[in-house]
């Protein structure tokens, strides 16, 4: 019988080195190594405590108040004095409108009731001389009414073109009304 492989090489030299492999990995004891000192080594027994003055709780946080704040009147924005996150105080400025169209509307309910109490003060003393009836005077002075009524709104209308911080804290969000 003959030991090769496909190459013509002889299968034995591997044979020899695999059988002295083998023979090296046998049951025979190895020496004794020289005595090794183990470390001393302290045992601490864990045990759950509980330490004094924390708290251990699960919430959200909020906002202890949140006010919305917005323009009363329709108008384009001049200015804003503060960014998101800026902290506030109480009565600061926060944002303006431009006061053209507000301002517009002022001088008009100003010039509206000053007519109308002109007219009021006209039509008194016609009735007074009876040329006119008492449905012209209740007309001229419910048309004064109105006129006063359109210039305290116009006042508002001015004053309120102006946002201010109700209370001191932090800006959080700024919209411009589409979002």
């Amino acid at each position: 019988m003959r030991l090769g492989n496909q190459n013509g090489r002889s299968a034995v030299p591997a044979m020899l080195f695999a059988a002295s492999v083998l023979a090296a990995c046998g049951s025979a004891s190895a020496p004794p190594a020289a005595s090794v000192r183990a470390p001393i080594v302290g045992v601490i027994e864990a045990a759950p405590t509980t330490a004094q003055g924390t708290v251990s709780a699960s919430g959200l946080v909020l906002y202890k108040r949140e006010t919305a704040l917005s323009f009363n009147v329709p108008g384009v924005i001049a200015s804003i004095a503060v960014d998101e996150g800026q902290t506030v105080r109480a009565g600061q400025q926060l944002a303006a409108l431009r006061l053209t169209a507000v301002q517009a509307g002022a001088t008009e309910a100003s010039a509206a009731l000053e007519t109308a109490e002109r007219n009021l003060t006209r039509q008194r003393t016609l009735f007074e001389r009876g040329i006119v009836s008492q449905a012209r005077l209740d007309d001229a002075e419910l048309q004064g009414r109105r006129a006063r009524a359109a210039s305290d709104a116009a006042g508002y209308n001015r004053e309120t073109a102006v946002l201010v911080a109700t209370a001191s804290g932090g800006a959080i969000t700024l919209t411009n009304g589409t979002n």
